[in-house]
């Protein structure tokens, strides 16, 4: 005959699972979320640039999970005049409005140059380590089609790993805009692996997978 105990702790709720997620992330402080945006030419080619679901529509719909304490930017990883990127949202304190941070990410074009994926995620990991030391929520998002990842070197991919490693830790997040960009061995696979991030591709549901990887380190949702 078999008994029936009843459990040693109440069920838990939803509510209270939300309730405490929020205390985890109030309690972690405000955090550090920089997205970088392939804004290259092969994104509109490929009809991942505009529109719903797509790129620039993913990291807008996005930043609903960073609140006004954090510090957040949207980089374009296509070179401007001066830098390896271009900055539709500079690296910073956010609007208390979020409206005119994603109009800012609606009106970035795509542009005909290749993205430089490696300069961009090399100097994203050094813009969220500078300034502020400690145990600082840090996420790097990397928004792309894959069509400039795709050939780089192995000694290249391993080198950018060990930097995403050596420091401060940096969570990052890749979103691969096209089936099979999460495989093991890829730099999308490889990068969120080896930081504790995640890699979002085709077969995920991006939109609703992304801000919840934005909410574990912004406190929009805390509030």
């Amino acid at each position: 005959m078999s008994l029936l105990l009843p459990p040693s702790n109440p069920p838990t709720s939803a509510s209270e699972v939300t309730e405490t997620l929020r205390d985890y992330r109030q309690a972690l402080g405000p955090g550090r979320v920089l997205y970088l945006l392939d804004d290259s030419t092969s994104m509109e080619d490929n009809r991942v640039w505009s529109g719903p679901g797509r790129a620039k529509d993913l990291v807008a719909r996005s930043t609903a999970s960073i609140g006004p304490d954090d510090t957040f930017g949207v980089w374009g990883l296509s070179p401007g005049d001066a830098a390896n990127h271009t900055e539709p949202v500079p690296f910073g304190r956010p609007d208390p409005d979020p409206g005119p941070a994603r109009e800012a990410i609606g009106r970035a074009p795509a542009v005909n140059k290749n993205a430089r994926v490696l300069d961009g995620l090399r100097d994203g990991l050094s813009e969220l380590r500078s300034g502020q030391e400690g145990p600082v929520p840090r996420l790097l998002v990397l928004v792309t089609d894959d069509e400039d990842s795709a050939d780089l070197r192995g000694e290249d991919v391993r080198a950018l790993v060990e930097t995403a490693t050596d420091g401060p830790p940096v969570r990052v997040v890749t979103v691969s805009l096209r089936g099979g960009g999460c495989a093991p061995g890829l730099l999308n696979h490889r990068l969120a692996e080896a930081t504790g991030g995640r890699c979002l591709d085709a077969a995920d549901d991006l939109a609703t997978e992304l801000t919840a990887e934005v909410a574990k380190t912004g406190t929009g949702d805390a509030r």
